[in-house]
């Protein structure tokens, strides 16, 4: 009878053991099995990953909102917009908001107060120490000035400034690691098996992609945020996402993904937006800018370009098992230099940017503006440097052949614009005595929270070519404050897309 109900009781215990383990691999083996999902990115970051997310959305949805300036910051903001027209370095050194030190530095303190309706500036008065940055999204900022009266590439007789900007800013939670963490997960997502694997309900939205394997992905973006889709049908045109292919190698072959991306605004964004339109239709012959970075072998890990006709956008790459993959100019791909975001410590980089601008007739080239970059990951900490190494000379051509705009009527352009405008980047390459133009993003856990420190230094020589520069910016480039809303409402409604599927 004992050796009845102890038997009993083991088959009960080994059900229990059973059910437990069926359970077990229910919730967490079979997910596990499935495809991964652009709605885990969020998740995946950590284990308060989708309330961080949401966090910081929200925290760049009040970011993008109209920034309210009170008392001398607005009286600092109106002097920039009005001396954009008729710039000098000089003036903006000598004024009245900048603050004169011993050593000659002149510089401008400010501070900003982040809410959900977005940020509020305020300047600091003369004397005022250190900023505290006591909430989330906080920034304090200075800008420092000082001349110097014989710059080493000045050709003319100009002199030049060097210029700081200091910006700390209190990110709360938000470290670099959940934003490595979610580049991860993305290539995860990409990788061929993981695409393969997709099986969401089939969607209508962009129907120009027939690729099987990018409509799979497609079918994922509409299940997992089903409004955003529906909102980037309505006003962007896809033309290609991705291919999946087959690489080479010793063992046979492996699935590879080639993410190519290549998209623009339709004219639904103009008929929605009238400003927005009218800017767009201002810069349609502005011209076009190709961004390369490579891995210090000088393999292509990302290729990104912009068209301002059309206007369209593609950024391409390739990735496998969540790595990216470099690549050269023919196609051969670098599988033993391949790398996953997440496990780099310190990775040197380098960004190739070749451009073209069309200023009313007034053709500028460049073949080639060389930046040297590094990345360096730490559990607590994680910063990004950028440093211009070269610029090639700019090839100036052609002049104001077609209509000419009422603010350059009075423009006159010398015939030695080349050499002006190379003394000029030949100064930011070389500035401060061989120091260069850089900048540096930071990341740093202090006392709970995360503050990002940014960083910018170079040397300004004050000619022609910085005045030329500005009003072509001021007129040419630079949004109405109609045409800025309209971007500031399309850019808040993604936002709030995103948040309010996650």
């Amino acid at each position: 009878m004992l050796y009845k109900k102890v038997a009993e009781v083991k088959v009960s215990v080994r059900k229990l053991i059973f059910l437990n383990t069926v359970l077990v691999f229910i919730l967490f083996v079979f997910p596990i099995l499935g495809a991964l999902s652009l709605k885990d990115i969020p998740h995946s970051i950590g284990p308060d990953g989708r309330a961080i997310s949401k966090q910081f959305l929200g925290f760049l949805k009040g970011a993008a909102k109209k920034v309210q300036y009170d008392g001398r910051a607005l009286e600092f903001h109106k002097y920039i917009e009005a001396s954009l027209e008729k710039f000098e370095l000089k003036k903006l050194y000598h004024s009245e908001f900048l603050q004169k030190t011993e050593d000659g530095t002149h510089r401008v303190k400010y501070r900003g107060k982040f809410s959900s309706g977005g940020y509020k500036i305020h300047l600091e008065e003369k004397g005022v120490g250190n900023v505290s940055l006591s909430s989330f999204g906080d920034f304090s900022a200075q800008f420092d000035l000082k001349h110097n009266p014989k710059p080493l590439y000045a050709l003319y007789g100009e002199t030049s400034y060097s210029g700081n900007l200091d910006l700390i800013t209190h990110l709360g939670p938000f470290t670099h690691k959940h934003a490595v963490m979610a580049m991860e997960t993305s290539l995860k997502f990409l990788d061929p098996q993981n695409v393969k694997q997709i099986n969401a309900p089939a969607t209508a939205i962009f129907k120009k992609v027939n690729y099987p394997e990018a409509r799979k992905v497609l079918n994922d973006l509409s299940k997992s945020f089903p409004d955003l889709g529906k909102f980037l049908n309505y006003y962007f045109v896809l033309e290609s996402l991705l291919v999946l292919s087959e690489e080479k190698e010793p063992k046979g072959e492996s699935a590879i993904t080639q993410f190519n991306f290549k998209g623009s605004l339709s004219r639904n964004v103009a008929d929605d937006y009238e400003e927005l339109g009218d800017y767009l239709d201002t810069i349609k012959y502005l011209g076009w800018l190709k961004v390369k970075i490579e891995n210090s072998k000088g393999k292509t890990l990302t290729e990104i370009r912009f068209q301002s006709k059309t206007p369209d956008i593609s950024v391409k790459f390739v990735t496998k098992q969540g790595k990216i993959l470099p690549y050269d100019s023919k196609g051969n791909l670098f599988p033993e230099d391949s790398f996953s975001i997440a496990s780099l410590n310190h990775f040197p980089f380098q960004i190739r940017v070749s451009l073209e601008a069309n200023l009313y007739g007034l053709l500028l080239e460049n073949p080639e503006i060389l930046i040297s970059g590094v990345f360096v990951n730490h559990p607590d900490s994680g910063s990004l440097l950028f440093q211009v190494n070269r610029i090639e000379k700019f090839e100036v051509s052609g002049g104001f052949s077609y209509v000419i705009p009422a603010w350059a009527i009075n423009l006159v352009i010398p015939g030695n614009l080349e050499s002006i405008i190379h003394e000029f980047t030949e100064t930011l390459v070389h500035a401060n005595a061989e120091k260069g133009t850089k900048m540096t993003l930071s990341w740093n856990r202090e006392g709970g929270r995360t503050l990002m420190k940014t960083h910018v230094e170079s040397e300004l020589l004050d000619n022609f070519f910085i005045r030329f520069g500005l009003k072509i910016w001021n007129h040419k480039v630079l949004p109405s404050e109609e045409a800025r809303e309209d971007i500031r409402k399309v850019f808040i409604r993604i936002m709030d897309l995103i948040i309010q599927d996650l």
